[in-house]
């Protein structure tokens, strides 16, 4: 910072800056790179932030983030009396240098509206005085305990008062950067606080209890807007726990960003102002569309769909989607990602488009009447009604923006967060396909948005705004997890689609030929409802563990790839090489790319697979192969799963299985689903509402 001192003649610093203690300042401003007139000499000040100093007020702090060197523009502060300029132009002086001092004749009620003014009407400000050169910012500074005169390129004070001994702060601004010399005593860092200006012997010496308020090392107060971090600060966690601002978080923050503090994992993360913004540019048009959606008829909702099924089998259009594809596609694999669900080819718009049709073609009503119930003089109507705007943070596929606007089939308006391995395909789908499709069918523009950023903190902006009415995330169980805490965190509802991984359980009564084939047709690709583990009770494993070895290694052979295989204790003899895991290690999931890979377990009978099964699946998709009736219908009775079956694992697809493009799928690991199943498809986002319609003028209670 850059103080004033009565009569400063030492060597000319690089430039200067002033922090003001609260004693009233000149009405005018002074900012970053403000101009100032003295003497006919135009001067700037250098990086201060942008904010002017105001009566009874101190500037910003300067950021250490800054990393512009010093450039030698003088500078000239609003200060109490006359500002002269001494000592200039000196050999020692680095270009347009200028020394400042304070004419303390001047009476201390007086103050400079502009640097030549003789008389002035407020009290004066009083300023700190440090040195700066071409140093880094961490670098320690000198700080003295004694007059500023027995010092060459000491750290100066206030009225030939010197610092305090305590540490300055980043908040003060830059420091002593002179590499420590003439230290009396000690260096501090520019990260530590600058508690006081001690009071010397001259009478107009002055305390700086206020700089706290602005001191980026000093908590913000109970109550005050989070502006600043101070590494070490305490957070509440679940209202028992705490964890502490690290001293990376705390340099990050800036004004405008906030923090969210996961309680189920104590995580804390960063959302920046610039995230929050491009969330809240296209959640703000989705809000204001779902009102006007209810004023729309269905038929131009049916006309939406039907126009982007058309544009997307449009040679040229799609020509370009899949040029747009292909460098996805590229960055993909340079940054090593997996590209399998990436590619957009000739199926994956033929899947589009069917969906698209059969969202057109389906008649739904988005006002229909649920039931009635009817009273005499009156009656009262549940009506289906839609939530409102839906949330969606997707991994990286291209259909998956597609499907996600099945939404606006039961009135719902949508903002989606891909990820950053399909964003250039989603931004063309958006340019090419959907924004026509809305334009020239009538609907609100702002019905179906893409957030256009890549970083995680986009995703976490958008589940944390209570605009949402659902909140529904697709992706690796962690992400996945992660977003659906943040968003019950601020009560919005979820539709977690992360932690797959298919159970099989082969039974008393298995058919060894029936089971092989189920094996197989279960491992053809990985998706969240390809087998993961594989139970075969003891009393058939002689003849059926081979079977199951058998299917796997036929999976492995129709993709030309290697099988893998991972069996629980004592089982390890089963195949050569097979890894041997824990009982505990059943709860992972396999995430292969190219080679098929399972686990195995032997289980002493139904009820043990069973119990195994609830304890470390994701309570997803289950699967008995056995003949008997009573053997299916005990595990249907005592399975935690929404998805249950007796063949291959592969059917629980909302497309596939109900005729619905699905925007996900549900396990029960974070809690069973109120009122629906574990499909979420556009026709199921819908809550209702209660419409009473009154006959008798005299009714009354």
């Amino acid at each position: 910072m850059a103080g004033v001192q009565h009569g400063v003649s030492g060597k000319a610093c690089q430039y200067l800056k002033a922090v003001v203690h609260g004693r009233g300042v000149a009405s005018g401003k002074v900012g970053a790179s403000a101009p100032v007139e003295e003497q006919g000499v135009t001067r700037h000040q250098a990086s201060l932030d942008e904010e002017a100093l105001a009566p009874r007020g101190v500037p910003r702090r300067v950021y250490q983030g800054d990393l512009d060197a010093a450039h030698g523009h003088d500078v000239a502060g609003f200060v109490k009396g006359e500002i002269t300029r001494t000592q200039t132009r000196r050999a020692t002086d680095p270009g347009r240098l200028v020394t400042l001092h304070v004419d303390l004749c001047r009476s201390p009620f007086e103050q400079a509206r502009h640097t030549l003014d003789a008389v002035t009407h407020h009290r004066s400000p009083h300023m700190v005085r440090v040195v700066v050169r071409r140093q880094d910012m961490g670098d320690a500074q000198a700080v003295g305990l004694h007059q500023i005169h027995q010092f060459v390129d000491g750290v100066g004070g206030i009225d030939e008062c010197a610092f305090a001994g305590g540490p300055v702060a980043d908040g003060v601004g830059e420091v002593d950067h002179l590499g420590g010399q003439g230290i009396a005593y000690g260096e501090v860092t520019a990260r530590q606080p600058l508690p006081e200006v001690q009071r010397g012997l001259h009478p107009l010496s002055v305390r700086l209890p206020s700089l706290g308020a602005m001191n980026p090392t000093t908590p913000p107060a109970s109550g005050e807007p989070l502006d600043h971090l101070v590494a070490g600060m305490p957070l509440l966690v679940g209202g028992d726990r705490v964890v502490r601002v690290s001293e990376r978080l705390a340099t990050a923050f800036r004004p405008g960003d906030r923090l969210v503090v996961v309680h189920d994992s104590g995580e804390v993360l960063h959302l920046p102002s610039a995230e929050i913004a491009a969330v809240d540019a296209v959640l703000s048009p989705a809000v204001d569309a779902f009102v006007d959606l209810g004023t729309v008829a269905d038929a131009q909702i049916d006309r939406c769909f039907g126009m982007m099924a058309d544009l997307l089998e449009r040679s040229e259009v799609f020509d370009h989607l899949v040029r747009t594809n292909a460098a996805d596609v590229e960055s993909a694999r340079r940054r090593g990602r997996s590209t399998t669900r990436l590619v957009l080819d000739d199926r994956m718009r033929g899947a589009m488009v069917a969906g698209l049709r059969m969202w057109a073609d389906l008649r739904i009503e988005r006002d229909a009447l649920v039931d009635t119930v009817q009273h005499v003089g009156w009656r009262v109507e549940t009506r289906r009604a839609p939530l409102g705007v839906v949330g969606f943070v997707f991994e990286g596929r291209p259909n998956v923006l597609v499907d996600a606007a099945g939404v606006l089939r039961s009135g719902n308006t949508a903002v989606l967060r891909i990820g950053s391995d399909a964003l250039g395909t989603a931004r063309a789908l958006m340019e090419r396909v959907i924004r026509p499709a809305l334009v020239e069918s009538g609907l609100p523009v702002g019905s179906i948005g893409l957030v256009d950023a890549t970083s995680h903190a986009s995703g976490w902006a958008l589940f944390c705004d209570r605009r949402l009415g659902l909140a529904v995330a697709r992706g690796s169980g962690p992400a996945v997890a992660q977003l659906g805490a943040v968003a019950r965190q601020v009560g919005t509802p979820v539709s977690l689609h992360g932690t797959g991984g298919a159970w099989l359980v082969a039974g008393e009564h298995a058919e060894a030929d029936w089971l092989g084939r189920v094996v197989r047709r279960s491992l053809d690709r990985k998706v969240c409802n390809t087998l993961n583990v594989c139970c075969v009770v003891a009393s058939r494993a002689a003849e059926l563990v081979p079977v199951v070895l058998d299917g796997l290694r036929a999976a492995a052979t129709d993709r030309g790839a290697r099988p893998r295989l991972h069996v629980v204790g004592g089982a390890g003899s089963v195949w050569a090489g097979a890894d041997v895991i824990d009982e505990t290690d059943l709860a992972r999931e396999w995430e292969w790319e190219d080679d098929p890979e399972m686990s195995l377990v032997v289980v002493d009978d139904l009820d043990h697979a069973i119990d195994l099964c609830n304890r470390y699946s994701p309570r997803f998709v289950a699967s008995l192969v056995s003949v008997d009736p009573r053997e299916q219908d005990r595990f249907w009775s005592r399975i935690d799963a929404p998805f249950v079956g007796n063949g291959f694992t592969r059917w629980v697809d909302g497309q596939y299985a109900l005729g619905r493009p699905e925007l996900g799928l549900s396990n029960w690991e974070g809690g069973r689903l109120f009122g629906r199943g574990g499909v979420l498809s556009g026709d199921s986002v819908h809550t209702v509402r209660l419409r009473v319609v009154q006959s008798d003028p005299d009714l009354h209670r």
